[in-house]
């Protein structure tokens, strides 16, 4: 009879001891991810993340809790998962999507966006196409999209956007009638600012419509078009002086980035940083300095 206790009562101390420990785990658990919340929550540094979206443009904008999107790609699922590594996984919400042009390459990754996540608000340059891409797009986005042009200024919290392009004027509608007709010049183009750091964000927009925008040095260039020889002209990078060049570009038949770009960039000592050959390019800044996190 004693032993048959004193075996049972190793089993209920047993059970207790392992009760405890679990308790432990749970706690411990709760309090590392309260800690981890509030660091996500209050963390003021701005967070930005290139995407390897493949031969297609895909920016993250994220500071705490807010976030913005500059393109998504093409509908091949890239932008969603570069999205949902780097976002909190209870964090559904997109407080801004910006469409700098209704191409494929641009906002293909942005429909599986909306379709995905919730949106507050859209921003585009205006125009329609009649892709299929396009139309789904433009579906989704109904009820919160607006039409930015030069002049105008965005703000989420810390951030400000100020648009310089496309101009009113330049804004089309682009159909079947035309199916050739360029959409690159009529991107909406971003100077970024937090602080003391400005980036500017450039879309597709080509050699011709640079003059037209109100430009500043800044620290960060998001280079035109897939680093096209049709953008990103010797005396826009001399007027910005860019610390760091991102191309986003993949695979592709049309000799993206140009060598004569790459020689631009050089020239005025920017270091260049490349999707095709780095992958995802993150950068985070706290508004006075900057840096490359990761590779």
């Amino acid at each position: 009879m004693v032993v048959g206790w004193f075996t049972f009562g190793e089993r209920e101390f047993g059970m207790a001891k392992k009760s405890r420990l679990i308790w432990i785990i749970i706690v411990l658990t709760v309090v590392l991810f309260l800690a981890w919340l509030m660091y996500y929550e209050l963390d003021r540094r701005v967070w930005i993340t290139f995407c390897d979206v493949g031969q297609g443009d895909g920016v993250l904008i994220r500071q705490g809790s807010v976030q913005l999107v500059v393109d998504g790609g093409q509908a091949n699922g890239r932008m969603v998962d570069c999205i949902a590594g780097q976002l909190a996984p209870w964090d559904r919400k997109l407080e801004l999507v910006v469409a700098t042009h209704p191409d494929a390459d641009h906002i293909g990754g942005l429909v599986e966006l909306l379709e995905n996540y919730r949106v507050e608000k859209v921003i585009d340059n205006g125009q329609e196409a009649a892709s299929d891409v396009a139309q789904r797009f433009r579906q989704l986005a109904q009820g919160k999209c607006f039409s930015a042009h030069a002049g105008d200024l965005i703000r989420l919290g810390e951030i400000s956007l100020e648009v310089l392009g496309p101009q009113p004027s330049q804004a089309q509608v682009l159909g079947e009638e035309d199916p050739t007709a360029d959409r690159n010049n009529e991107s909406v183009v971003l100077m970024f600012d937090y602080d003391r750091f400005e980036f500017l964000l450039t879309g597709d927009a080509g050699l011709e419509v640079e003059e037209d925008w109100r430009i500043q040095p800044v620290e960060i260039l998001k280079v035109s078009h897939h680093g096209s020889k049709t953008g990103t002209s010797a005396a826009l990078l001399e007027l910005i002086q860019p610390e760091l060049a991102v191309i986003s570009v993949g695979k592709n038949w049309y000799g993206h980035p140009a060598e004569v770009i790459l020689d631009r960039l050089k020239a005025v000592g920017s270091q260049i940083k490349r999707t095709d050959q780095d992958g995802a390019v993150k950068i985070v800044t706290d508004g006075q300095t900057w840096r490359v996190v990761g590779r």
